[in-house]
């Protein structure tokens, strides 16, 4: 399966196990050819084979093809998959076989298309048989069905590059822009301008979503590290210098693989600051990178929640993709840069002249 070809031909597979014997639907003839006019494709001849990946929450057409076997008389092209139901003067049903993860179509359709919602993550195996008043059930065709979790993102460590580890503990106040606001992250504290302007930052990010393999191609993500500066003065007072800015967009069409164990790094650079000011009271500036949304969402998508949101359907645009919020209690979402004022020395005591 490739990112953007999002749903699958229901030619699915024959047997107990996504093994050698579960590779060929039941009736495999070679011409049932992908469906060009509507976009969809051989489950058994897409990648991963009989798989299909699917969000949690999310809801997905599946078609099975009439069988040549069973229906040579059938006069419809063997490419095309969207038909009116009466044309195809049979009935079809799927049933998820052991496991209660999925919601399927109840009984026997006289449609060859079954939408499948995914309840909760987990694998399921989907079995599709012809039904026969006469012989029974025919023999099934079977696809896998992986729920996955909602997508996630999170920041698993930070290096400011060729300085050391960015490591103690921090929390975003409400002070700051509401987009990077109670985020659990790290900071790095230096009064040595030298440490930190025009130097870069190293971020590790790892991928959370659930019931994927770790370093699966799929785990890949459309986000956004963004770059606000921030002036604190002695008072309390704690003021944005300049705007919010993006230092790396991932966008829709452009997403980053990021693994689920060790994770992916991400490189971007502070932007050029100013020490802070002992005549305006300032006492320190922080340099903030946090995790956001491309393309005007406010989280994270991922290969699997896109093609989930069913991009087939008609109108669908990237304003369309679900949006899936960072966990603000659970994970680390940002790493600051906090550029401290130098030290200042009181005023020196001796004893006087007053004698």
């Amino acid at each position: 399966m490739r990112v953007g070809r999002i749903l699958l031909l229901g030619l699915f597979v024959s047997g107990l196990s996504m093994s050698a014997a579960f590779a060929q639907p039941a009736d495999g003839h070679a011409d049932y050819a992908d469906d060009a006019t509507n976009g969809y494709k051989r489950a058994d001849k897409t990648n991963p084979a009989n798989i299909s990946y699917q969000t949690e929450g999310k809801t997905l057409p599946y078609y099975v093809a009439p069988s040549k076997i069973s229906h040579p008389a059938l006069s419809i092209p063997r490419n095309v998959l969207v038909f009116t139901p009466g044309d195809l003067h049979a009935t079809w049903k799927w049933t998820e076989n052991g496991t209660t993860f999925l919601t399927l179509p109840a009984g026997p359709q006289a449609d060859n298309k079954a939408d499948i919602t995914v309840n909760t993550p987990g694998t399921a195996n989907v079995e599709v048989v012809e039904v026969s008043a006469d012989c029974g059930d025919g023999a099934m065709s079977k696809i896998q069905i992986i729920g996955t979790g909602k997508p996630k993102l999170k920041v698993l460590s930070a290096e400011l590059v060729t300085v050391g580890a960015i490591t103690a503990a921090a929390t975003t106040g409400t002070n700051v822009i509401p987009a990077a606001q109670s985020m659990k992250g790290f900071m790095y504290s230096s009064c040595d301008i030298s440490k930190v302007n025009g130097k870069s930052v190293k971020l590790t990010l790892q991928s959370t979503e659930d019931n994927l393999p770790v370093a699966d191609v799929l785990r890949k993500y459309s986000f956004t590290v963004n770059c606000v500066i921030y002036r604190h003065k002695n008072d309390g007072t704690y003021t944005i210098d300049g705007t919010s800015t993006v230092s790396l967009d991932h966008n829709s069409t452009n997403k980053a693989f990021v693994d689920g164990t060790t994770g992916s790094d991400f490189t971007v650079t502070i932007p050029a600051i100013t020490a802070p000011d002992p005549v305006q009271n300032e006492d320190y500036v922080d340099v903030i990178f946090y995790l956001g949304g491309s393309e005007g969402r406010d989280g994270v998508a991922s290969s699997i929640s896109h093609r989930s949101d069913n991009p087939l359907t008609a109108g669908f645009t990237t304003a369309n993709i679900t949006s899936y919020p960072y966990d603000k209690t659970n994970d680390e979402l940002f790493a600051m840069v906090r550029l401290t004022d130098k030290p200042k020395t009181g005023p020196i005591y001796h004893i006087p002249y007053n004698y």
